[in-house]
């Protein structure tokens, strides 16, 4: 029987009706013990007879009321006793549910990002705690007056293995869904809870997708003449292309909602917060273009003494560096602007910027092993998209910045490595080519460059991106070490660090062949480079100038091919290494890492590595750096001032 206004549930007065749904009636009540409007849940008396059903109310209070996330409906009470027992206390949401909203028209993509983007957050804290919704769709995701997105309904919810020990003492204990027994609405089911498998937080990733393919197509993904034929078009088939919905699109949305589709758990977002991370990233993209995104270490190498700290930095500095960071000049002293883009304890190396410029790339060591991390650089949290046991250095962007490659070496002290390619997004990477040291991918997306050994010969090849067709551009000199090859903005270039000892330059090669040729007339140690926008010249990292043997500064130069027009970008005692540009070659943007050492003097240094092999050595020092905020101008020595 439907509940009265004035009727009394303990405490609670029955204000009106908000309406019925499949697990009970909801009305708006009066909480007078807190004076305080309340929405409570009322499970139909017929039903009060059937367990299953009995069980799945209950389940839904204790499995919500363990959760405390704004993006979830907050439960303020439950009772069993009294005339119209079992009832659900919760708070009173104004507003409507999606599947209510998409009925009066086209959402707008920013919009739909902020809906996905605040419904992965609040799973992820129940996934934190080890529940799982599995009963994801329009009707359960509540879009509040105020713009809140709420999850609505743990009725179906299961209670997977926590993942800490303070969610096991807190979660509640809930009883397991016998195998082959298929719960979830159709149409927004996994492909595993069709089957009857057993789910994780995965299945709920995939009912996002597909919640979140509706709202930008305003067509359900998987729909069929019968429930049987939807089940069968979830396991079996893939929703038509989201460019044919009409609508403009950034790209790396429907990257991210056709990874969300995955058939196989293995191939989707491995977490409802990397999900959240990159629905956010696009969401601050001002532009809308999303063309950002469309992804037991060896010891170092280099020994530091025990009483040298270091810290380090990956930095972005706004257009007009190169003019910012000359030497200062009376009357002529402008403030350049330097940003914080990572804040790990370890080590960052390896910056690399994404062809629009907007994302970087770079590792971080995490549990002793470096891993590919990637950061939009108008903010948010770097996510991490490398997590295998192998260590990972040199990644590099693909042209349409939908993917990474990075170099992997070899176990064997003489062995070649592996070049790797990895969706920017994270997920499964698959390799490339054998190489001896990091890569580089050509602008145009059609060549990839390597350094190749062949029975003793150190080879520079270019392949088709996949590695396949490789073809070899020069043979180099055994007797040197190298590192950091690059193509050219034009595509018609191919450079690298070449050097021994403290004698390193920078040469090229012609992709299409030729002679080794110099850029740099340096013969100091050198840190890393990145190509001009006319490709005929660089901007690099030397300790050009510094008399000290082993603790050196390294500051920022930028020449022209030949050794001509030499001049010096940064000053002091701070060491600006491993600079890069975007892709295109444009010094709107300029990425750099920091480093200096901790100690009375504040004398900076970059520590030299050991040959890696006795044939050609490709070096890359390797530093032990923890991060520090940074702020400088043109009059001003960088001293690592926080709050910038």
């Amino acid at each position: 029987m439907a509940l009265t206004p004035k009727a009394k549930l303990g405490s609670y007065e029955i204000v009106s009706s908000l309406g019925a749904g499949g697990m009970g009636e909801v009305y708006r009540a009066r909480d007078h013990s807190l004076r305080r409007e309340v929405a409570i849940k009322v499970l139909p008396k017929e039903w009060t007879s059937d367990p299953g059903r009995l069980r799945r109310f209950e389940q839904e209070a204790q499995s919500a009321a363990a959760l405390n996330h704004p993006n979830i409906l907050a439960i303020y009470g439950f009772s069993t006793t009294g005339e119209y027992a079992p009832y659900l206390v919760t708070e009173l949401l104004e507003g409507q549910t999606v599947r209510e909203r998409l009925q009066v028209g086209e959402i707008p993509v920013r919009k739909v990002i902020e809906i996905a983007e605040q419904t992965a957050l609040g799973l992820a804290a129940a996934h934190d705690r080890g529940i799982v919704h599995r009963d994801l769709k329009p009707e359960n995701l509540f879009l509040t007056r105020d713009g809140v997105v709420k999850i609505l309904d743990f009725g179906l919810a299961k209670v997977v293995a926590p993942k800490s020990e303070e969610a096991r003492h807190s979660v509640a204990t809930t009883t397991s869904t016998e195998p082959g027994l298929v719960i979830g609405t159709v149409g927004y089911m996994s492909p595993e809870q069709v089957r009857g498998q057993a789910i994780d937080n995965r299945s709920d990733i995939f009912s996002l997708g597909v919640i979140l393919y509706e709202m930008l197509s305003g067509k359900r993904a998987f729909q069929g003449n019968t429930p049987a034929d939807t089940m069968s078009a979830i396991l079996k088939e893939s929703p038509p292309e989201l460019s044919g919905s009409g609508r403009i699109l950034p790209p790396a949305l429907a990257r991210i909602v056709h990874r969300c589709l995955e058939k196989n758990p293995g191939e989707r977002f491995q977490s409802s917060r990397d999900l959240a991370f990159n629905l956010g990233m696009l969401s601050r993209d001002e532009s809308g273009s999303g063309s950002a995104l469309p992804a037991l270490a060896k010891p170092a190498r280099a020994r530091l003494t025990a009483t040298l700290v270091a810290v380090g930095v990956l930095a972005a500095v706004g257009i007009g560096v190169f003019a910012l960071l000359q030497r200062p000049r009376p009357g002529n002293s402008s403030p350049a602007h330097l940003m914080r883009l990572t804040d790990f304890v370890g080590m960052e190396e390896f910056p690399a910027l994404s062809l629009d410029g907007k994302s970087v790339t770079f590792t971080a060591d995490v549990g002793g092993r470096r891993q590919v991390w990637v950061r939009l650089l108008a903010g948010g949290t770097p996510l991490q998209v490398t997590h295998d046991e192998a260590d990972h250095q040199s990644p590099r962007w693909s042209s349409d910045s939908s993917s990474l490659i990075y170099f992997s070496p070899s176990d064997e002290p003489d062995g070649e490595g592996k070049i790797w390619q990895i969706p920017a997004l994270g997920g499964a990477a698959r390799p490339l080519v054998s190489s001896l040291g990091g890569a580089d991918l050509s602008h145009d997306g059609k060549h990839l460059a390597y350094f190749h050994s062949n029975q003793g010969e150190l080879e520079l090849t270019v392949a088709d991106p996949d590695g396949s067709n490789p073809r070899k551009v020069a043979t180099l000199p055994n007797e040197y070490n190298y590192s950091d090859l690059r193509f050219s903005p034009d595509d018609q270039k191919l450079g690298f660090q070449r050097g021994r000892t403290f004698d390193y330059d920078i040469f090229y090669v012609p992709v299409k062949g030729g002679s080794v040729q110099p850029v740099t007339q340096d013969g100091n140690p050198l840190e890393g480079y990145a190509w001009l926008p006319d490709s005929l010249g660089v901007v690099y990292s030397s300790s050009r100038g510094d008399t000290v043997l082993y603790l050196r500064t390294m500051n920022l130069w930028s020449v022209q091919i030949g050794g001509k027009s030499l001049r010096q970008l940064t000053f002091g005692e701070t060491s600006y290494i491993s600079p890069d540009v975007d892709r295109r070659g444009n010094i709107s943007t300029l990425i750099f890492g920091v480093t200096r050492l901790m100690a009375v003097r504040k004398i900076t240094f970059v520590a030299e590595s050991k040959s890696l092999t006795r044939r050609a050595r490709l070096k890359r020092p390797r530093l032990a750096p923890e991060i520090m905020n940074l702020c400088t101008s043109a009059t001003a020595e960088a001293t690592g001032i926080s709050g910038c």
